[in-house]
């Protein structure tokens, strides 16, 4: 998958400002609850979660977002980090 471009919809679990300057934005996991309001299930530990480091140009919209936004990024594979179940994507931009 290395290289290849992905589309990625879904709901901003954040932005975050890495110590290279760089801005990251989460999307939302699927899961929750077991049962309506209760505590999470436990399963949720092993959800693979999108990370997507946003392109150098995208600093102002990174600025924009806000936690529940729905959201789609366009960008580059980069690596799937096993320990933390998450596939990070790279140079991301926001598709109107």
């Amino acid at each position: 998958y290395k290289g290849r471009q992905y589309t990625v919809k879904g709901t901003n679990a954040g932005v975050s400002d890495g110590k290279s300057g760089k801005y990251y934005v989460t999307f939302e996991g699927g899961g929750g609850s077991l049962l309506p309001g209760l505590v999470e299930s436990d399963r949720r530990l092993f959800d693979t979660r999108v990370r997507c480091a946003l392109a150098p140009n995208q600093k102002a919209y990174a600025l924009t977002l806000r936690a529940n936004d729905r959201i789609q990024l366009t960008g580059t594979f980069d690596e799937y980090n096993q320990t933390d179940f998450v596939v990070e994507l790279k140079d991301c931009v926001g598709v109107k």
